[in-house]
């Protein structure tokens, strides 16, 4: 931090016709793109029109290139989070035994929340440390504003979905974002929002940070109706698409029956910049708009380079046209941020999960015993009698409904031969509930999540051995 500050406000919106990109600290998302507006990087075309259609379709191929990449983690990913929410059954088994009981023991939740209170109970914080004592006040005011943004975001709340999602499917994900005061003001604040759903993000196929800071382009989907969809942009009408157009984005995605997918597509921008040391050491970047104030303030410049200077870029997107922006942060990595559980790269491949997918065996297994086993009993037959007929003549249907009758006393005729004699049922095969117990110390041995873990009393007697035993858990 020490000598080096960047310029306080993000660099002056070039004009419309410039084709350039607008900082989202000027404007918040409009329905409306400049007019001959080419995207950065497609400026080689001739027309606005045809400039803006080859960005398309390098996003679409870009967005496809991602998803397929990555697409069996995310098909696990929803599997995995359909199973903690109690979808725990295979559709073939389910059908094989349809009519037949087909249990649901969810324990899946008991597990996953004792991860997520551990977290809640950690207090977490951001600290900021200077590189040296010149900079300790400087880093005390930033970690002033930092806690004032987490605290006017409710950003625990915020960590915590991201965490839960995490540990359920191995992929969270949440958002910095700048959104104006007031609806009468200019003002703008900083904000940390959720992302609900973390497989609505589509990263960077390249991107192996944990955080995603590596990511240089990101994708953030969301399906609106189409009539909500014409209402926002009455412009970008998809029924007046071409039919071999139109089958196209529905082949893609970016059209469906419920909707039309709106997209964020963020993208890291790089633009070469005169990065200038001034007498008091330190160092701006520095333009024709600002060099006479900037030598007003820290004396004449005393060495020059050109360096280059990063910009998240976001335009909104559907497949078939830029509903809205340019808009841009100053910034060194894209403003959405990941939390990953744990990832396995095999020969390339990067396997991504978390503490659902290998218990899903496990609870498949007991829901299925503990089904058969109420099968059993549910059709066993109920308590039977065998007695000599002239014991029960004109009694058969007392001894019938005895199992239903709260009459503790039955009654059979005097000169009978012998009693009634009573014939208990079935008792159910042990071997289906031992499997089911075995089932559940497989769920505790797969997650290393133990009854102690669990809050569950065990063998230990003292609170150090308790404690030592729950931390046992938690790390694994």
């Amino acid at each position: 931090m020490a000598g080096y500050e960047k310029e306080p406000l993000a660099p002056t919106p070039p004009k419309a016709d410039e084709g350039e990109g607008r900082t989202i600290d000027a404007l918040q998302f409009e329905n409306n793109v400049p007019k001959g507006y080419k995207p950065e990087g497609f400026e080689k075309f001739d027309t606005p029109e045809l400039s803006q259609e080859a960005f398309l379709k390098d996003m679409r191929e870009t967005y496809d290139l991602d998803i397929e990449y990555d697409r069996l983690n995310r098909e696990q990913a929803i599997d995995d989070k359909k199973f903690a929410a109690g979808e725990q059954w295979d559709p073939v088994v389910l059908q094989q035994r349809k009519g037949l009981p087909c249990l649901v023991i969810n324990s899946v939740p008991q597990f996953t929340a004792q991860l997520v209170g551990d977290w809640r109970e950690a207090k977490k914080a951001i600290k900021v440390v200077g590189s040296d004592e010149n900079d300790v006040d400087i880093a005390d005011v930033r970690g002033d504003l930092i806690r004032a943004i987490e605290n006017k975001s409710r950003a625990n709340r915020v960590y915590d979905t991201c965490f839960e999602s995490m540990v359920q499917c191995g992929d969270g994900a949440f958002r910095i974002s700048v959104e104006y005061a007031k609806n009468d003001v200019f003002d703008q604040d900083i904000f940390i929002r959720p992302i609900e759903d973390a497989l609505s993000v589509v990263w960077d196929r390249l991107s192996v940070d944990p955080t995603g800071r590596d990511a240089r382009h990101v994708f953030v989907d969301d399906l609106l109706p189409e009539t909500e969809f014409k209402r926002k942009w009455p412009d970008a009408d998809p029924s007046q698409l071409t039919n071999e157009y139109r089958q196209q984005l529905l082949g893609g995605g970016w059209l469906e029956e419920a909707g039309v997918r709106v997209t964020e597509y963020w993208r890291m921008i790089e633009r070469d910049r005169l990065l200038t040391m001034f007498e008091n050491n330190k160092v701006f970047y520095v333009d024709e708009n600002n060099l006479d104030e900037l030598i007003e303030a820290n004396g004449q410049p005393v060495r020059s380079r050109i360096a280059p200077c990063t910009y998240a870029q976001m335009h909104l997107v559907t497949g078939f046209k830029i509903l809205s922006g340019p808009y841009e942060y100053q910034l060194n990595r894209v403003p959405i941020i990941r939390m990953v559980g744990r990832v396995v790269n095999i020969a390339g491949r990067r396997v991504r999960y978390g503490l659902v997918r290998f218990m899903k065996d496990p609870v498949r297994l007991k829901n299925f015993w503990r089904s058969v086993a109420a099968e059993q009993l549910g059709y066993a037959p109920k308590a039977q009698w065998i007695a000599p007929e002239s014991a029960v003549e004109g009694r058969e249907e007392a001894f019938r409904k005895a199992h239903l009758s709260r009459d503790p006393l039955l009654i059979y005729n005097d000169d009978a031969t012998a009693p009634p004699e009573r014939l208990p049922p079935p008792a159910p095969e042990a071997a289906l509930l031992n499997e089911a117990n075995v089932n559940t110390q497989d769920m505790k041995d797969v997650t290393g999540i133990h009854d102690a873990s669990l809050g569950v009393r065990s063998n230990e007697t003292s609170g150090r051995a308790i404690n030592a035993r729950q931390r046992e858990g938690d790390i694994a």
